[in-house]
């Protein structure tokens, strides 16, 4: 692999990061209570990458074996995982029904407000991007299209049915004028 943006004047790449935050998982991968907690704190798309990593190393069972360096480091580093190891994290990790949520902070007038399915979308200030989602709320009456919000949200990852694409719903926590 290579590092999409250059590395710095000591060698240090970005990849590296990457890597840095998958060992600390890995290397807790004998321990299935510490590793699904490590696995929690870094939650969302990681998490959900992660399970359907150890779903494959389970069902297939086959072993996954890596090894990187970086020019400061003297030796690679290297990590295994096995089918005996994978089983009882995956199997931990699919219990935990939080692992998959992040907690998002939108901001911006509504451009939908759909009063019947209770869905929304807007553009998000910082970002510029559109999101969309649902609210358990009804927000017929409470929201005025032409006024600044502050949404709460929580992104919950879940699984597409037949093609097992991960997908991102946004789910409205609470909501604030601005």
């Amino acid at each position: 692999m290579q590092s999409s943006a250059p590395a710095d004047l000591v060698g240090y790449a970005q990849i590296a990061k990457a890597f840095d935050i998958i060992d600390s998982v890995v290397n807790l991968i004998d321990d299935p209570e510490s590793s699904v907690e490590r696995v929690a704190q870094i939650g969302g798309h990681f998490a959900t990458a992660y399970k359907e990593l150890l779903a494959f190393i389970a069902d297939s069972e086959t072993s996954i074996e890596y090894q990187w360096a970086m020019p400061e480091k003297k030796i690679p580093t290297s990590h295994r995982i096995g089918t005996v190891q994978a089983k009882p994290v995956y199997e931990a990790i699919a219990r935990r029904v939080d692992i998959g949520i992040e907690r998002i902070t939108l901001s911006r007038r509504l451009t939908k407000v759909d009063e019947k399915y209770q869905n929304w979308r807007l553009v998000n200030d910082q970002d510029g991007k559109e999101y969309s989602g649902s609210s358990d709320i009804n927000l017929a009456g409470l929201i005025i299209e032409t006024k600044k919000y502050l949404f709460e949200c929580e992104e919950r990852l879940g699984e597409e049915r037949g093609t097992g694409r991960e997908i991102a719903r946004l789910f409205l926590i609470s909501f604030k004028p601005l």
